[in-house]
């Protein structure tokens, strides 16, 4: 069986471990109005670049959180139940076949401890 890396040891293989300085980088937030430096080739302004888009996305994320956070208020509140729509949503970004294979293991679980009666 092919051993499969997992994701934090694909994002260690493709990070680079110390940024190097390039002044011609679009990513380099040049109107920062915190003082930044460049230490041993990293660039402070870069960074800080990084940080600040990083900030910025936590920002959008917890505005998101919010609003699916109403969303499901609202569901709840026309007699839905929020768990069976949660489930139901994680079942849909699975993949088709994956989705099919545990849920033959479960019905094979379930048969197993007399959940389901045997075929």
């Amino acid at each position: 069986m092919a051993r499969t890396m997992t994701p934090a040891a694909r994002r260690r293989q493709t990070i680079s471990p110390v940024p190097v300085v390039d002044e011609g980088d679009p990513d380099l937030d040049t109107e920062t109005e915190e003082e930044t430096h460049v230490v041993g080739n990293i660039s402070g302004e870069r960074l800080l670049s990084f940080i600040q888009r990083i900030e910025r996305l936590n920002e959008e994320k917890k505005t998101l959180s919010a609003d699916i956070k109403e969303i499901k208020a609202e569901a709840k509140g026309s007699g839905f139940d929020v768990a069976v729509i949660n489930y139901l949503i994680k079942e849909r970004q699975k993949d088709k076949d994956d989705l099919d294979e545990f849920n033959t293991q479960v019905d094979i679980y379930r048969r197993a401890i007399g959940m389901l009666p045997e075929i």
